[in-house]
């Protein structure tokens, strides 16, 4: 269970990583990070504070039908008059959408501000906002200071630095479990070499004795020869 908890903080780790290094390159592009209908951006003033303060970074959902937004849903718009032609706003709706001229308008204004937005169309609309990323604001707010490019270096070689040793670790585990596979197959083969020594002592034993069975049988010839010179020896004395 442990084990699973530590993969999930690093597969969590790795991608909000990752997150950051896309937002960054992005908006060094000067463009917006796009992920599956999704976007993030940074707030860089405090007209929505205090519910999202500068530097907070947010993820935004791509709107298909502006109808579908309410009162009090925080948006993101391309503005294009007055002094936010040109820019990227995020704002709070205080007016439900309507339609004048065939046109779908919408009104909005930042919750630290005294007065509303000029009103905006439905094709300036960017998306709604989903909800805030702490973890990925810190990040890119400490990468964005001096120390910050330091601190994520020294991450990256640590994390490289610990894989080094994992892969170490693996290595001389795989070569003791080699080891161990040849420790048992040469037992067992000695083994085998045992079992096979007493057949051979048997087999010298019975090669000794043939031989000496062998031996014995030519002496019998020797015996009978001697006992026919004494018949023949008896008969001479008995005919003399």
């Amino acid at each position: 269970m442990q084990k699973i908890k530590n993969v999930l903080s690093t597969l969590l780790l790795i991608v909000t990583f990752v997150l950051l290094i896309v937002l960054i390159f992005t908006r060094i592009q000067g463009e917006t990070p796009r992920f599956l209908g999704y976007q993030l951006f940074r707030v860089s003033t405090p007209s929505m504070s205090p519910t999202l303060q500068v530097g907070d970074i947010i993820i935004s959902k791509c709107v298909d039908d502006v109808s579908d937004i309410k009162v009090g849903d925080v948006i993101t718009y391309r503005g294009e008059e007055g002094n936010y032609a040109g820019k990227t706003i995020t704002h709070e709706v205080v007016c439900e959408p309507f339609v004048s001229n065939g046109v779908t308008l919408l009104q909005t204004k930042g919750i630290a501000n005294s007065y509303s937005d000029p009103l905006i169309t439905d094709d300036q609309v960017i998306g709604v906002m989903v909800r805030t990323m702490p973890l990925l604001s810190a990040m890119y707010s400490f990468f964005m200071t001096p120390w910050g490019l330091v601190g994520v270096l020294g991450l990256l070689a640590v994390m490289f630095i610990n894989e080094l040793f994992t892969l170490k670790a693996l290595v001389k585990e795989n070569r003791e479990s080699d080891g161990d596979k040849e420790e048992e197959e040469t037992s067992q083969e000695e083994d085998s070499s045992v079992e096979d020594s007493p057949d051979t002592e048997n087999d010298e034993f019975s090669d000794c004795s043939d031989s000496s069975e062998s031996e014995a049988s030519e002496d019998i010839p020797d015996e009978e020869a001697a006992e026919s010179e004494e018949d023949i020896t008896s008969k001479e004395q008995a005919e003399f």
